[in-house]
């Protein structure tokens, strides 16, 4: 039995003593044409938006860059890191910063300075194509900097 239009009703269980027991179990169902109109709205606000700012501004939004990251290790072999290295030297090269992290694990927790030196490696590796953005930082259980690619 469906009394309203936006309530569903469903039977658990039958009961022969007394009446049938059901659950109303609410459900809104958004329909293509909703959801057009929806983004219609949206794209118009956006327009609004962008006609409203100055020159500046819209600059600043179209310069768009991503932020790769590489993880390193403390234990990491040269070739890998050489491997790391040129990746992120081509990702600078493309105009993307990039994020070096080196994640410590059990004890290398005690020697924190043997990832700083990793991150000192990688920063001197792209010291031609790359600017330090952020020096090296410890957060939590790891340490990251920033490059930005040389103007």
């Amino acid at each position: 039995i469906q009394t309203k239009q936006d309530l569903n009703q469903s039977n658990l269980f039958k009961n022969k003593d007394s009446a049938d027991l059901c659950i109303k179990i609410e459900y809104w169902i958004e329909h293509p044409e909703e959801k057009k109109r929806r983004a219609e709205i949206s794209k118009a606000r956006m327009k609004v938006v962008w006609a409203s700012m100055s020159e500046n501004d819209k600059k600043q939004r179209e310069t768009s860059f991503e932020i790769k990251e590489y993880r390193l290790s403390v234990t990491i072999d040269k070739h890998d890191f050489e491997t790391k290295l040129r990746n992120a030297e081509k990702q600078l090269q493309k105009g993307n910063k990039v994020k070096a992290t080196v994640r410590f694990k059990g004890r290398q927790l005690a020697h924190t300075e043997l990832g700083e030196e990793v991150l000192n490696r990688f920063k001197e590796g792209l010291n031609e194509v790359s600017v330090v953005e952020m020096p090296p930082k410890f957060e939590f259980k790891a340490m990251y900097m920033i490059l930005a690619p040389k103007k």
